[in-house]
Order: C-alpha cells, then sequence, then structure tokens
C-alpha cells in the first residue's frame, strides 16, 4: 500500500521549500522531501540577490520576518567593461521604488524557512532519497528511500525542485534540451574601502566575469567567475588581486580575511518542464550563470504562476492545467538562458575582436526604451508575484 498525499515536493532548498510553504498556504496538503536531512544543500555562504518580486513573496509566506541578519536593499546595478567608458546603471527610482530588490545571505535564508516550515502545515521528511517513480491516471507513485527502507508514497503532483543533477527529472525520463560548458564561481565575502551604497556591480571581461554584491555597512560578496586557464583555488590575498583587477577601485581597497570557496555549475535547459502528474522547479528546470542573478528569482516567477493555477482548487496533476503552466512560462525559461549566456558570450576571450560593438551594444540598451523596460522588469522581477492571493491564507 502507498501512502497519499496531495502535492509532494521533492527537494528541501530554497526553491523547494519556498514552494511548499506557498502550495500549503493556498491550501493544499504539502509533503516534502529532503535528502540531505537537517542540512539542505543551497544554503552556504552565497549571497543571493532577489528582487522586488522575490521580496513580496518571501514577506506574503512569512519568511521575510523571520531573517536573524537584515538584508542589503539594492538601490541600483550597475554594470560596465574594464577599458571602456561609460556603462548602464539601473536605479530603484526608475520604478518610483527605494529598492530594486535586497540582497539575503543564503545561510539565513535557510534558518528562516526551516522556522517557518516549523509553524506551517508542511510534513517533512528527511533524510528522504527519490529512487522511482511511477506515474498514473490519479497519482504518481513515488518510491522513497529513508533510513529505516523504503516507502511507496502515492501523489496528485510531484513538484521536482531537486536542483540541476534532478533524481525526479531523470526518473520522469526529461532529458536536457540544451546544455552548456561547465564554469567554476569562486565566491567569497569581503569589506571595501569605500561605501557602496546599495549598488550592486557587475564587471564583464575577457578575462573573467566579476560581481560585487552590497552587504551590511561595507561589506561586500565578491563572485568571481575566472577566465580560461585560471586556478580554481586562490589564497585570500590572490582573489582580492584578481578581483580588484577586473573590477578596477571605484570602491578603493578590497580586503579578503579567507580564501574563496570554488563552486561548479552548467547552464542547462530540461527539454519539458512537465511529465504526467509531475512539474519541475527552479535547477531541475533551468539551470543558468549568476551573471544576470536571475536562477531563483526565476524559480519563484514560476512557482507564483503554478500556484495562481493551483489555487483554484480542483486536481493539482490535472495535465490541461500542467500543460498550460508549460507553455506560459517556456518562452521566458528561453529567454533568460539566452540573456545569460548572451551576456558571457559577448564579453568571452573569443569576442575580443569586437569591442566597440559591445560599448554600442550597451549603449544601445541604455537608450532604446524597450530594451531598457525588459532588463529592468528581469531585474525587478516583474509584477509582485502571490501577495493578494496568500494573504489571509497563512496560519
Amino acid at each position: 500500500m502507498s501512502e497519499r498525499c496531495e502535492v509532494l515536493v521533492v527537494g528541501g532548498g530554497p526553491t523547494g521549500s519556498l514552494a511548499a510553504l506557498a502550495l500549503a498556504a493556498i491550501g493544499r496538503e504539502v509533503l516534502l522531501l529532503e535528502a540531505h536531512g537537517a542540512r539542505p544543500s543551497g544554503f552556504d555562504e552565497r549571497a543571493l540577490a532577489l528582487t522586488r518580486g522575490s521580496v513580496a513573496l518571501l514577506e506574503a509566506l512569512g519568511v521575510w520576518a523571520r531573517l536573524s541578519v537584515p538584508p542589503t536593499p539594492i538601490r541600483r546595478v550597475r554594470l560596465s567593461v574594464a577599458g571602456a567608458p561609460g556603462g548602464l546603471s539601473f536605479e530603484a527610482a526608475d520604478l518610483g521604488a527605494e529598492a530594486l530588490g535586497a540582497v539575503v545571505g543564503a545561510a539565513e535564508l535557510g534558518a528562516a524557512l526551516a522556522a517557518a516550515l516549523a509553524a506551517s502545515r508542511v510534513r517533512v521528511l528527511a533524510p528522504a532519497r527519490l529512487v522511482a517513480l511511477r506515474p498514473g491516471e490519479d497519482t504518481i507513485e513515488a518510491t522513497v528511500a529513508l533510513t529505516e527502507g523504503e516507502r511507496r508514497l502515492a501523489a496528485r503532483l510531484l513538484v521536482g525542485a531537486d536542483g540541476a543533477g534532478s533524481a525526479a527529472r531523470e526518473l520522469a525520463g526529461i532529458g536536457l534540451a540544451e546544455r552548456g560548458p561547465e564554469r567554476v564561481l569562486l565566491v567569497a565575502g569581503g569589506h571595501a574601502e569605500r561605501a557602496h551604497e546599495g549598488t550592486a556591480f557587475l564587471r564583464p571581461a575577457p578575462a573573467g566575469q566579476v560581481a560585487l554584491l552590497p552587504r551590511a555597512g561595507r561589506a561586500v560578496t565578491a563572485v568571481l567567475s575566472p577566465g580560461e586557464g585560471s586556478p580554481p583555488a586562490l589564497t585570500a590575498q590572490a582573489f582580492a588581486e584578481a578581483v580588484q583587477g577586473r573590477f578596477g577601485y571605484r570602491l578603493g581597497r578590497l580586503r579578503f580575511d579567507r580564501p574563496p570557496i570554488a563552486h561548479r555549475l552548467r547552464s542547462q535547459r530540461a527539454a519539458a518542464l512537465t511529465a504526467p502528474r509531475l512539474v519541475l522547479l527552479g535547477q531541475a528546470a533551468l539551470s543558468v550563470h549568476p551573471v544576470a542573478a536571475q536562477g531563483l528569482n526565476l524559480a519563484l516567477r514560476d512557482l507564483a504562476h503554478l500556484a495562481e493555477r493551483l489555487a483554484e482548487g480542483g486536481d493539482p496533476g490535472e495535465p490541461s492545467r500542467l500543460a498550460a503552466y508549460a507553455g506560459a512560462r517556456a518562452p521566458e525559461h528561453r529567454a533568460v538562458l539566452g540573456l545569460t549566456e548572451g551576456l558571457l558570450g559577448l564579453f568571452s576571450p573569443a569576442s575580443a575582436g569586437v569591442a566597440p560593438l559591445r560599448q554600442l551594444a550597451l549603449m544601445a540598451t541604455g537608450r532604446i526604451a524597450p530594451l531598457r523596460r525588459r532588463l529592468l522588469a528581469w531585474l525587478s522581477g516583474g509584477r509582485p508575484p502571490l501577495p493578494a492571493l496568500l494573504r489571509g491564507r497563512l496560519p
């Protein structure tokens, strides 16, 4: 016999935890599986740049108020190219807002999500690993490996939010439509000599991209994507020199007290967002380079659309409902992957001969209103998701 549940969410990282909270908040019965026990993956030393739309969702779910460290508002985003004049600057004032979004530590977000889950109606099984799937007409049966043995669960909908190497995607027979080369990201927290004034900086270059995210006071989190042939491990001093060499001295001298942590990733897109009784969210559906800060923010926009459809009531895994969701979201997935890979390709070593065209592209984006509005919509997260829908539904 299989234990029955309405919605089974696989993956307890940021996307899976938020999916479980949001779907429970709209009245669905949710069971959350997490393979790594009390320490889910995704909650580490990284800093997450969240759009206004994502912040609105976390506020509506009661997660934002549980953060132990106040988030840092992003008041502007600055894109510039080493050795080239000008650049692009997006201001919160462009939207008549105080901030374009906020930066929160991944570890702090993990603690806030754990507290929100403990106070919610979500049931959690951990450590629990998905090992088999068998879709049926009315339910999808999942075989789960627990410490004490295997258990079978029958859900009306399974949400696969278990990361880039998703077992849910693989067991559902969904392949990859696109897959890029493996890249290395080096991440470290440090301090700047001058105040950042809430500015997030992106500095692409053929030798490797660097981003600086503002934190409290003069603290920053630096994300370096080193160029080809760069060593994957650097000392704190060597990392500071590499970041400084690409970013310059706009914030004065940068200091890092610890060596950076290396993360390996590939850009990839699932061939389908859904299968019978199953939907993919987060990196299971689309994994992108953080050059445009779209990964988690896109996942939360997807979650907003999914939750709105499931809030209508009825069978959560009904085929036409899932087909409509996939049809609505697939175009933005392709666009976001094209945006991130296009930015990386435009500043790759192979494109060194088109430097004037790069500068022209930046100038055009700043002056052509439709292009600027599209980028600003992505940076701010578009429409704030779900606050009205969730209002009054939280326990």
